[in-house]
This record gives structure tokens, sequence and C-alpha cells, in this order.
């Protein structure tokens, strides 16, 4: 476990010094709507995650594992 653990380490500081192909930075919730910015920030901000979410590539790469964790206690 702790060779992987170390090749994963050295894969995330290897590429995380890099700009990614998609970070989301021309992404625009008031092209689409433009009555939004009248809305909250909070409502806007939470816009602004889900679209991101919908809209961002995933990348499962060699050796991560997919985790769930769930919130509910004593359930």
């Amino acid at each position: 476990m702790q060779a992987r653990l170390e090749r994963m380490k050295a894969r995330l500081f290897r590429e995380s010094y890099c700009k990614k192909e998609w970070r989301g930075d021309d992404l625009s919730l008031f092209e689409a709507d433009p009555s939004l910015a009248a809305k909250p920030l909070v409502v806007r901000r939470a816009l602004a995650v889900r679209k991101v979410c919908r809209e961002m590539p995933i990348a499962i790469k060699p050796e991560e594992l997919i985790v769930y964790v769930s919130n509910r206690r004593g359930r």
C-alpha cells in the first residue's frame, strides 16, 4: 500500500504545477440568463457550482479509488 501512495503522491506533485486543460474560466451564468444578476450571491454561487459540476470532465487515474462517505450518523 505504501508504494501505491508514494506513486500517487509523486504524480500529484508532478501534475499540480501545470495548468489543466479545463478549469471553467470561460463559463458564465449570465450569458444564458442575464436575470441571474439580480439573485442573491449565495444563489448565484450555488448555480455556478452546479454548472461547473455538470460541465467539468472527470478523470479517474490508475490506482485512484472512488469512495463514498455518508454524512448520516446513527442511521
